[in-house]
């Protein structure tokens, strides 16, 4: 994690002296009140902050550009300590034009977290702290012109759980999570099929590899997804829309006879209902392999409806609602549902700060537990 801090750290000196745009900082604060700090049943309240600052430069120089960026987030409890995560991310990105109308782009990111959690054992509060590395790899390359437009490309995302320390128990540090290696082969296109009309095309393939021993000791299994799905993009006055839609099918890797059929999509839209009124709402259903409820792969449901309204040029209030739920596709009996409803009001400065105050209920039922979380909490933002 060093070794790529200072890569990142170079890399950013790199594109800064590139001189097309300067490095760039976003940061975000965030303290309240949550009123169930375990998100369990049971859970006590307790105070919280939680920032997160960005980092990143951009550079050109010829057909050459470049990215560099450093995330740092945390998440701290006033009483509840063995709850803290924090999270390091560094990643660098490069595109290169190749040729009129063909451009290839690449990437490389590491993200270190330290996650803590604290369970309710009776006479025991055991806290489990655990690290992580998570690899994530791209390289795409996109060839079209101005009517079409076709994107190759090949993705992985690698997670290596470390040693989980037990605070409270006589219990030596052991790996709590299995080892995941996910790769997606995708291509996806898109044409003009009209003045405000986009035709969408995706071809996705995508396989989660598991090690031997994590599959026995952890029950988790290799599966393939195929996708496949079309769809539409409108931009027409007010309001703008993206959809696809299609199937993902789905078998474990030993066991290809039980090759399941499931519908995808992808939708999201956005409609200026007025000066000061601005609605959006996005809809996902699909196969998740990575972090399965079952071992093998679930079947993820979610929808959000958000609305914007200004008061004034620099005071906005905001509300939403989300849905999420979660079923494992080869035991079903593995749920998690999270019903969401959320408000903020904020305000912007002329100096490119913004203050605000938030609040959030969760009603949440998984398998054997249900519970609810609230949270009121100050906002404070900013760009440099």
């Amino acid at each position: 994690m060093r070794v790529l801090i200072v890569l990142v750290v170079n890399a950013l000196g790199l594109v800064a002296a590139m001189g097309q745009a300067p490095v760039e900082l976003v940061s975000s604060v965030e303290t309240g009140w949550t009123s169930n700090a375990t998100e369990s049943a049971g859970g006590a309240a307790d105070f919280y902050l939680r920032h997160n600052h960005d980092l990143s430069a951009r550079g050109v120089m010829g057909p050459l550009s470049l990215r560099a960026g450093l995330l740092l987030e945390q998440q701290v409890f006033r009483q509840h300590h063995g709850e803290n995560d924090l999270s390091i991310t560094g990643g660098v990105e490069a595109g290169l034009d190749l040729f009129e109308g063909m451009r290839l782009r690449t990437g490389y990111a590491l993200t270190g977290e330290w996650t803590g959690k604290m369970l309710d054992l009776g006479p025991l509060m055991l806290v489990i702290n655990s690290p992580a590395l998570e690899h994530e790899i791209l390289g795409e390359l996109i060839v079209g012109d101005a009517g079409r437009a076709v994107t190759m490309g090949m993705d992985l995302r690698h997670r290596q759980p470390g040693l989980s320390d037990f605070v409270g128990l006589p219990i030596p540090p052991t790996v709590i999570d299995p080892e995941v290696r996910e790769v997606t082969a995708r291509v996806d296109g898109e044409w003009a099929i009209g003045q405000d009309v986009i035709g969408l095309a995706r071809l996705h393939w995508i396989i989660a590899s598991v090690p031997e021993a994590d599959r026995f000791d952890f029950g988790r299994q290799p599966a393939s997804v195929a996708r496949l799905a079309g769809g539409f993009r409108l931009r027409q006055g007010l309001l703008s829309v993206e959809a696809r839609a299609g199937g993902d099918l789905v078998w474990p890797e030993a066991a290809p006879h039980l090759t399941q059929f499931w519908p995808y999509l992808d939708a999201k839209a956005e409609m200026v209902v007025s000066e000061q009124l601005t609605i959006s709402a996005r809809a996902l259903a699909g196969v998740e392999l990575f972090n399965p409820l079952d071992g093998v792969a679930s079947r993820r449901l979610e929808a959000d409806l958000d609305a914007r309204f200004a008061l004034t040029d620099s005071i906005a209030v905001s509300a939403g609602l989300g849905l999420s739920h979660e079923r494992g596709l080869y035991d079903d009996s593995a749920t998690k549902t999270n019903r969401t409803v959320r408000g903020a009001v904020s305000h912007s400065f002329a100096s490119g700060l913004e203050a605000g105050i938030k609040a959030s209920h969760a009603q949440v039922e998984e398998t054997g537990a249900a519970y609810e979380v609230s949270t009121i909490g100050l906002m404070l933002a900013g760009k440099v």
